[in-house]
């Protein structure tokens, strides 16, 4: 019979950060690496202000494997091409 997969807590935040990434970039696309695919420190913050709970003190390798790529696998896009890519100036 059919039955219902029920998210997890993790999997109903990502969900809903894919929300508002969409807002803020609805039309996601590839871009050229380089300084073009970069992420405004602006992004960086929303990310880690909408994960904070989950992050606490984890590494990166944690937030990749956790957060970064599960949010980005179905689009097969870069973070910074799914938030939208900023240049950066150095």
């Amino acid at each position: 019979g059919a039955y219902l997969m029920a998210s997890s807590p993790m999997q109903v935040m990502q969900k809903r950060f894919l929300r508002q990434l969409a807002r803020a970039n609805p039309n996601p696309r590839r871009c050229e690496p380089g300084p073009g695919q970069s992420l405004s420190a602006g992004k960086v913050n929303d990310f880690f202000e909408f994960f904070q709970s989950v992050i606490v003190s984890r590494n990166m390798y944690y937030l990749n494997t956790n957060l970064v790529k599960p949010l980005t696998e179905k689009f097969r896009l870069s973070y910074a091409d799914l938030a939208g890519p900023s240049v950066v100036e150095f």
